[in-house]
């Protein structure tokens, strides 16, 4: 796959080494060729119609919008696209860090990062209306994908070991917020819109010969909440088994955009519309995830969804 990418690319060069950064649909690699190290994305069209528009955003974002954001991003050195797919090559940042072992001072750094990006559209999202590749606000969960997770939910019901967690009554609290997603999304609809990364993970994080971040995998930036992008920093960092500096790093991002904008903005209303992605994504997709989970596992997941309810108050 490696070697058929970069011939497309036109990179006539043996690759020395590589690294898998992501399976699945939309493969990632960083790979060293004799001349200079690089990273490769590679979509194959038998990919879900989604995928391929990530694909073919994250191309047309560092053609058209990546040059005009506070944000240092790995410089695009190719992309070819035919009927067997995308692939696309960017110059290899000098050096990446797994999330297991980020310090508070990559955290710190990367909330900063992000309090620039956002604060530069912040509440002016309209300034963004020429860049048509750029994902919007979507409409709530679409009713089949409801069904869907409510149906997997009565799934891991049925198994003997969760019935004492996922009960008649907890199955009928999960259908009632499944049902309710304008109320879950209200909170998030209550702060400003501006440019988000859409996809924040340490793992697409770099490091610059500067010692700056370099941010990549931009195949969701879109127009949406920079709550979605902190809650998706510390989610995949938790993931990934690391433990972010929530408090300390909120304070860092909460001082930096009101630096940037001269203007400060309400906390609360922050901390409320970040439970919003997280507990739609634990109601819509977390029931597939948890198919081969343990007791304690699903238990926790429960507790979790009732947690980030209460606090939305829905």
């Amino acid at each position: 796959v490696i070697e058929t990418c970069l011939r497309k690319l036109g990179v006539d060069e043996t690759p020395l080494r590589a690294e898998t950064l992501a399976e699945g649909d939309s493969a990632a690699f960083r790979v060293s060729l004799p001349s200079r190290g690089c990273l490769l994305r590679v979509t194959p069209s038998t990919a879900p119609a989604q995928t391929q528009e990530c694909a073919r955003r994250e191309i047309e974002f560092h053609a058209q919008l990546a040059a005009h954001i506070p944000l240092s991003v790995p410089r695009l050195l190719g992309s070819h696209a035919d009927d067997s797919g995308t692939c696309a090559m960017w110059a290899a940042p000098e050096s990446a860090k797994p999330a297991r072992v980020w310090a508070d001072q990559d955290y710190f750094d990367a909330v900063s990062d992000l309090a620039n990006l956002h604060a530069a559209w912040w509440g002016r999202a309209e300034r963004l209306a020429e860049y048509a590749f750029l994902r919007r606000p979507t409409p709530a969960a679409l009713e089949e994908d409801i069904r869907a997770a409510f149906a997997a939910w009565r799934g891991l019901a049925a198994h003997e070991h969760n019935a004492a967690v996922l009960t008649g009554q907890m199955l009928g609290q999960l259908r009632g917020l499944l049902l309710n997603f304008a109320a879950i999304e209200k909170a998030l609809r209550a702060t400003p819109a501006t440019l988000i990364h859409g996809d924040c993970s340490p793992d697409a994080i770099f490091r610059g010969a500067a010692g700056q971040l370099v941010w990549w995998g931009w195949g969701r930036v879109g127009i949406g909440r920079a709550a979605q992008d902190i809650s998706a920093l510390f989610q995949n960092a938790q993931t990934a088994g690391s433990a972010p500096p929530a408090q300390k790093a909120l304070a860092q991002y909460q001082a930096q955009v009101k630096m940037v904008l001269g203007d400060d903005f309400s906390m609360v209303a922050f901390l409320r519309a970040m439970g919003v992605p997280e507990l739609r994504a634990r109601l819509l997709h977390g029931p597939f995830a948890l198919t081969r989970a343990n007791a304690q596992d699903v238990a926790d997941a429960a507790h979790r969804i009732a947690q980030l309810a209460r606090k939305l108050g829905v």
